[in-house]
């Protein structure tokens, strides 16, 4: 797999959005140390809990 591949991969949250909003999640998931989908689906967990 190449670099770039590998890249995307981390990169992939689940579904299509902003490339600012997939920073924002990139961030914050680095401050708690987990993968990006794990926080985009916790963000969007407590989004439908509000």
């Amino acid at each position: 797999m190449s670099a770039q591949s590998e890249q995307e991969n981390d990169d992939y949250i689940g579904f299509d959005c902003p490339s600012d909003l997939k920073r924002q999640v990139r961030i914050e998931a680095a401050k708690e140390d987990i993968s990006m989908s794990q926080k985009a689906r916790e963000l969007l967990s407590d989004a439908l809990e509000d």
